[in-house]
């Protein structure tokens, strides 16, 4: 199922077969909890990885990628195509696949906090919250990146203001965004939408 040769070779029987198996949702839990591929020495399961046309233009390279090679490059381009879109829907259901989805958005953004370069990661996190944002906000769980200490991490929308005073955040506890966000058109505009106070 990691394998670009097996959905290539796969005849309409077969994905007629594959895609009945993956409406059980049993099966398809048991399916995308499978090891796929090692990731920085790090055992990766179906569920782990993205959909690389959808997630791409988000992120760039700072995601692990179905089908991606050793050397970063995509391994199935021809997933992406119009004659192919019956097996990427396929795909879709075994990885992640939808960056305006809360779930996948905010997995995005914990592979994003556990970068160990943090070049581009604001970018990549400023453009995730313009398809997610909104979703994210009715998940009450941390997913704004910041950095505190030298480390990335996920925080609360209630825990960051856009911007203030520098002091006045640190007493208050506050993480200040714009730092990190400044260059990235429309982070704001998104971030304070989704619950993120504009000022203390």
């Amino acid at each position: 199922l990691a394998s670009a040769s097996f959905w290539t070779a796969l005849r309409p029987f077969a994905a007629a077969y594959v895609e009945r198996r993956l409406d059980d949702a049993e099966t398809l839990a048991f399916l995308r909890s499978l090891p796929a591929k090692r990731v920085d020495g790090e055992v990766k399961c179906l569920r782990d990885l993205f959909l690389r046309d959808a997630f791409y233009p988000l992120c760039g390279g700072l995601l692990p990628y179905a089908f991606e090679r050793g050397d970063g490059a995509d391994g199935f381009p021809s997933l992406a195509t119009t004659g192919a879109q019956a097996t990427r829907s396929l795909v879709a259901k075994l990885v992640r696949s939808d960056p305006s989805d809360a779930a996948d958005a905010r997995a995005a953004l914990e592979v994003l906090a556990g970068a160990t370069r943090k070049d581009g990661v604001f970018q990549a996190a400023a453009a995730l919250y313009g398809v997610a944002a909104m979703k994210l906000a009715a998940v009450n769980q941390p997913w704004v990146l910041v950095e505190a200490d030298d480390e990335l991490q996920l925080e609360l929308p209630t825990n960051c203001v856009w911007d203030d005073n520098e002091q006045l955040c640190e007493l208050a506890r506050a993480k200040r965004l714009a730092p990190f966000y400044a260059g990235s058109r429309g982070a704001e505009q998104a971030l304070v939408a989704a619950g993120v106070e504009p000022k203390l």
